[in-house]
C-alpha cells in the first residue's frame, strides 16, 4: 500500500495558475485575478492548439474558479478563517 502525504496550500498563496498544453507542453502562467478571460490557443506560434473556446463549459468553469479564487483572496483579511487546498502527494 503506497504511503500519502498531503500538500496544504492556503488560498492566500495562490497567485498565478500554471497552464500547460497539452500537444506542445508550451506553459502560460497566469495571474489569479478578476475578470480573468482563459486563452483560446496555445502560446507556442508553432504549435496554436486551441485551448479554450469562448462561451463554453470549460471555459466558463476556469474562468469562475479564477475570477472567484481571486474574490476570496481579496476578501482575506475579512475572513476569520483560512481557506485551504489539500493535495494528496505520494512519497
Amino acid at each position: 500500500m503506497p504511503r500519502e502525504k498531503h500538500l496544504t496550500v492556503d488560498v492566500i498563496n495562490l497567485g498565478v495558475l500554471r497552464i500547460v498544453c497539452l500537444t506542445c507542453q508550451a506553459a502560460e502562467t497566469v495571474p489569479v485575478i478578476p475578470h480573468y478571460r482563459p486563452p483560446a490557443r496555445c502560446p507556442n506560434h508553432s504549435c496554436a492548439a486551441t485551448w479554450f473556446v469562448p462561451k463554453t463549459p470549460a471555459t466558463r468553469a476556469l474562468q469562475h474558479f479564477v475570477t472567484r479564487l481571486a474574490a476570496l483572496r481579496e476578501q482575506r483579511p475579512e475572513v476569520s478563517a483560512s481557506v485551504q487546498f489539500v493535495i494528496p502527494v505520494s512519497v
